[in-house]
């Protein structure tokens, strides 16, 4: 192409004209051709950029439903284990009550058995003779069945006495007959010897 120092009529400033606006052109194409290529470039890393941030995401929300499926079984397993906890401490708060009912019922067993006992033992102690104000007194804290309430009150003042020597000391029927044949046989005695013989240690 001719440089303008060498142009010398118009033809040749004509010829370089032309391959001016040629050359104008073709630049032209190729400015068009590079924008459409920056224009796909653009286009084409938007896509990858979004691409890229959707695959960002995807992974985000796999992970997260994996943490929540690892959630799910672990909250799975505490409730299994809070179940057997619970089955546990119900077994054994069942065994406690039952043990504690045992125990309870063995308890009043020996307070039934025991104040059958001493109701028993104080029956035959005390002389219901003799001794009725102690028997009266000892009914009413073992027996309490309230056998006295509906005496009229000369009868209740004969059972708030005691004639006998011994007082309120247990005496057992045994001790009751013996004291009697004693004085029998004391009795005898002074009517063989015909005097008085007193016999009782005193």
């Amino acid at each position: 192409m001719l440089q303008p120092s060498e142009i010398t009529n118009f033809q040749e400033y004509e010829s370089l004209l032309n391959d001016l606006k040629e050359l104008a052109k073709k630049q032209g194409e190729q400015i068009k051709e590079q924008r459409k290529q920056i224009k796909k470039l653009e286009k084409f890393h938007r896509r990858d950029s979004t691409e890229a941030r959707l695959d960002s995401m995807e992974c985000q929300i796999l992970s997260l439903k994996a943490d929540k499926k690892i959630m799910q079984l672990q909250v799975s397993q505490v409730e299994k284990e809070n179940k057997a906890q619970k089955s546990k401490i119900s077994k054994l708060e069942s065994n406690i009550l039952d043990i504690e009912d045992n125990q309870l019922r063995k308890a009043f067993n020996r307070i039934d058995d025991n104040m059958e006992a001493i109701q028993d033992i104080g029956a035959k102690l005390l002389n219901q003779t003799t001794q009725k104000g102690a028997w009266r007194k000892f009914e009413s804290m073992f027996y309490k069945d309230g056998c006295f309430d509906a005496l009229d009150e000369q009868k209740k003042m004969e059972w708030s006495t005691n004639t006998s020597k011994w007082g309120e000391s247990f005496t057992t029927p045994q001790g009751d007959d013996n004291e009697r044949r004693i004085a029998r046989i004391e009795e005898k005695l002074r009517m063989f010897s015909g005097e008085f013989i007193d016999l009782v240690v005193k």
